[in-house]
């Protein structure tokens, strides 16, 4: 006999003794009449004996409908919330701009940061991108390329004429904090990215893109490293750069498909 087989016999048979045992007391109860210091003895035993019957019969009516229902409802939840723990996201808040991405700017050691054209991140995490250049920290930003079919879909699709005055913005920030570009580089992409997103050495903060215009909140939620999420992004984000064109350093000495990625694997090595 299974484990829970002889778990719900236990039950039953608790709640068979209590219901047993209380009928009992009532039934003594109406044999005798005695007082003891000014105590009804058979009413209390009868009391007594009632209540043993009530904990019984809901015992047994717990085991039976209610319990059954409530631990499959806990198994239903914990199944569901291992599901979401498994894939990796650890991390998660209802607005993107709450996030505080101070001591992991500070911390890692190869930062990799993807906007098609929206300078927001950027704006919010100036300071940031100054003290990782100051500290000969590698940053990595990658927006859309300029005179592309995606920067003509962005500017159709949501409206926004003022695409390439954007990702100048972008390239003027960096610049600031890094005239040569050697730490905060620029990387252009032919495509648009289908979500915003900042790779830590050990998280990815990830922002899933809109369908339609209009400003309202956009959720965020960050993913650890060795999670299926977390290969997911960071395999999406290694082929970015396959196809991404480094402004600086590409003028001088084009890059094959793959040595965009190599280099700043040989950095954060």
């Amino acid at each position: 006999m299974g484990r829970k087989k002889l778990a719900e016999k236990d039950h039953l048979i608790a709640a068979l003794v209590l219901s047993v045992v209380g009928l009992a007391f009532i039934l003594a109860a109406n044999t005798f009449n005695a007082t003891l210091l000014k105590v009804d003895i058979d009413n209390a035993t009868a009391n007594i004996g009632a209540l043993l019957l009530i904990v019984g019969v809901l015992q047994w009516l717990f085991d039976s409908s209610v319990r059954q229902s409530f631990f499959k409802d806990i198994r239903s939840e914990i199944i569901d919330y291992r599901g979401v723990a498994e894939s990796g996201i650890c991390e998660y808040h209802h607005d993107s701009k709450d996030v505080d991405f101070k001591e992991l700017f500070l911390t890692s050691a190869n930062l990799i940061v993807g906007v098609n054209y929206s300078a927001k991140l950027i704006d919010s995490s100036i300071e940031l991108l100054g003290a990782r250049a100051k500290a000969n920290k590698n940053t990595t930003i990658i927006c859309v390329a300029s005179d592309t079919p995606a920067e003509a879909f962005l500017e159709a699709d949501y409206g926004n004429p003022g695409i390439t005055n954007r990702i100048r913005k972008i390239i003027q920030v960096a610049r600031e904090h890094d005239p040569s570009g050697k730490l905060i580089r620029i990387v252009r992409v032919p495509t648009v990215l289908r979500y915003s997103f900042v790779q830590f050495d050990h998280r990815i903060w990830a922002i899933p893109g809109t369908s339609g215009r209009g400003r309202r909140a956009v959720p965020g939620f960050f993913v650890r490293h060795g999670s299926s999420w977390f290969d997911h992004f960071s395999h999406d984000i290694e082929k970015l750069l396959e196809i991404g064109h480094d402004e600086e350093s590409d003028r001088r000495n084009p890059p094959t498909r793959r040595s965009l990625w190599d280099r700043i694997c040989r950095k954060s090595g």
